[in-house]
């Protein structure tokens, strides 16, 4: 294959790629388009292997290519490293191209591999300017709010514009200035007690007229303008002062941004100094796929708890690397990802997987808590396995503090 060709070629997939797309786009009138992300790619890849995941999946992708081959008006190409988009000439309907792409879907959907289901979510656009940007966007707003399907003029309110992107922008600099950032809180129910032992605080922001925005809405924009650090640093800030007092257990989220940054560390040992329970605060380490020196990591948790505060992991199970993470970060608790743990009724090697992780963190004298607790079938399976803890809408959603 020539240096040209392989640009345009995902050879672990063995589909044209999302370049040889944009090349042929023009010239075959490609009209509309429906991007499939694999959501819970990194649980697939813990069970099935990350270099067999490729296999699997240019199988399944085979046959779909095989199952649409009789319409010569579809294209389809991968779509990043592991995912799928499908195109679509002009003489194919929209209502028929939706029909598709949802049929896709629900064949994705559908299918295990070594006792995991695939988690897919679809984007589609059809007849806009910049199709990709646009489904891009789509899917992120559909991974985000946990959506299978999105069409993106149906949802187009919920991504914000140039006009709205600047006023969230100043909403964003007015939450920082003006101390608008509002704490909610979700219980975690202590399972042996009966009752919440654990709050974790989550972000909102209000603007000057008390409307609240969600992290879909806010994060994005504070990410992209260098103004997350400020945010997180007013979150924190505010809860470790809500509760110095209180004899209530909260947690509290840090990225390795936060941790990096000389005016959180300093806000966090002030507060924890002045603080009348210490031992109510636990600092959960979240998105620690971007750990890289434990060393600094380790410093930070074991100075935390000389102060007398409590470490958490987050999402452990989603990678590779958070077997890491546990062995090398002594945290107090582990937050097992949520997406094994919405699998543990139909999935035994979930279970099992839990039940072996519930088993090291007793022996450890470490707590389990587990995300995404739903509804009674999937408490009764961890009541069973003796998980410590539980956190979801099965017991609350986020909400302000009651004073």
């Amino acid at each position: 294959m020539n240096k040209e060709k392989s640009m345009l070629y995902n050879e672990m997939l063995d589909l044209d790629n999302q370049l040889c797309y944009l090349n042929e786009r023009e010239k075959l009138g490609l009209t509309k388009i429906a991007l499939y992300s694999l959501t819970n790619e990194r649980m697939v890849k813990l069970f099935v292997g990350r270099k067999e995941i490729f296999y699997e999946l240019k199988n399944i992708y085979k046959s779909i290519v095989e199952r649409l081959s009789d319409n010569k008006s579809l294209h389809i190409y991968s779509y990043e490293a592991t995912s799928l988009l499908i195109a679509a000439e002009d003489n194919i309907t929209a209502e028929e191209f939706e029909a598709i792409s949802a049929d896709v879907l629900e064949n994705l959907n559908s299918i295990s591999l070594n006792d995991i289901q695939l988690s897919y979510c679809c984007a589609v656009v059809i007849n806009k300017n910049e199709p990709l940007h646009k489904a891009e966007k789509a899917l992120k707003y559909g991974i985000e709010n946990k959506l299978r399907y999105v069409e993106y003029t149906r949802m187009k309110q919920s991504i914000p514009n140039a006009s709205e992107e600047l006023n969230i922008l100043q909403t964003i600099r007015d939450a920082i200035a003006e101390n608008l950032v509002v704490p909610y809180f979700q219980g975690i129910y202590d399972n042996k007690k009966k009752q919440f032992g654990l709050y974790e605080s989550l972000m909102r922001i209000q603007d000057k007229n008390g409307r609240i925005y969600y992290p879909n809405q806010f994060l994005p924009v504070a990410k992209e303008y260098n103004l997350y650090e400020e945010l997180s640093i007013v979150m924190v800030k505010k809860v470790l002062e809500m509760f110095s007092d209180k004899d209530v257990c909260v947690s509290v989220n840090l990225n390795v941004r936060d941790i990096y940054n000389r005016e959180m560390i300093k806000t966090i040992f002030s507060a924890l100094d002045k603080a009348e329970r210490p031992s109510n605060f636990v600092f959960e380490l979240v998105e620690t796929e971007e750990v890289t020196d434990y060393d600094y990591i380790r410093q930070f948790s074991e100075r935390v708890r000389e102060k007398g505060a409590k470490i958490a992991i987050d999402d452990f199970g989603s990678g590779y690397s958070s077997l890491m993470h546990i062995i090398r970060i002594d945290a107090d608790f582990i937050k097992i990802d949520g997406e094994i743990i919405r699998t543990i009724c139909r999935d035994k090697r979930c279970r099992e997987f839990v039940g072996i992780i519930n088993f090291w963190c007793q022996s450890q004298k470490k707590s389990l808590i587990a995300e995404f607790a739903e509804n009674a079938e999937i408490q009764e399976i961890l009541e069973q396995m003796g998980v410590a803890y539980s956190q979801g809408y099965y017991f609350s959603k986020p909400e302000p503090w009651a004073v």
